[in-house]
């Protein structure tokens, strides 16, 4: 925000990148991300990917963008998706999400 330039191990000191991977790395490192993602709560995971875009590229309301996330929540926890990661978690193994 200030405009200076920062290197990757001071972004990753400062919590602004998640991750540092020599460039040799970077493909394998992409596509274990993607398959992380591809494996998770997919539903939960679109939702939160719209909401991100709607509110960056329309600069709404603090309420508006409350709404969303409340509608946003509403339809992640109706979703099978939910009761797979609960009854995971309280069974103590990896859900198996299927994106519903």
């Amino acid at each position: 925000m200030l405009g200076t330039p920062i290197g990757a191990a001071e972004a990753e000191a400062w919590g602004l990148v998640s991750e540092l991977v020599d460039d040799h790395d970077l493909d394998r490192a992409a596509a274990d991300r993607a398959a992380q993602l591809a494996a998770g709560a997919t539903l939960a995971l679109s939702l939160t990917k719209a909401l991100v875009k709607r509110h960056a590229a329309d600069g709404i309301s603090l309420r508006a963008a409350v709404e969303d996330e409340a509608m946003a929540v509403e339809l992640s926890i109706r979703a099978d998706d939910f009761k797979e990661g609960m009854q995971a978690f309280a069974a103590k193994r990896p859900p198996e999400f299927k994106g519903t």
